[in-house]
């Protein structure tokens, strides 16, 4: 069985404040699936080639460390 998985943002859709979802996209045996995370972060600070958040600002380093534990 073959798996992987990316942490990925949806920039089809941007929201009003500039933020987009981030999900999981799931891959198992060539078939694909997502999984929502309920999380928002600003479309410009989400890195797609590393599959990871920006911080915002110099405060949110903490922030970020935190939400990569969460995801």
């Amino acid at each position: 069985m073959k798996y992987s998985y990316k942490l990925r943002q949806n920039k089809q859709r941007i929201r009003p404040g500039g933020t987009a979802a981030i999900f999981y996209q799931i891959i198992i045996n060539g078939k694909k699936t997502t999984v929502p995370l309920d999380l928002y972060w600003p479309a410009g600070k989400f890195d797609d080639e590393r599959s990871d958040i920006v911080p915002r600002q110099p405060l949110d380093l903490g922030r970020c460390t935190i939400l990569r534990l969460v995801v």
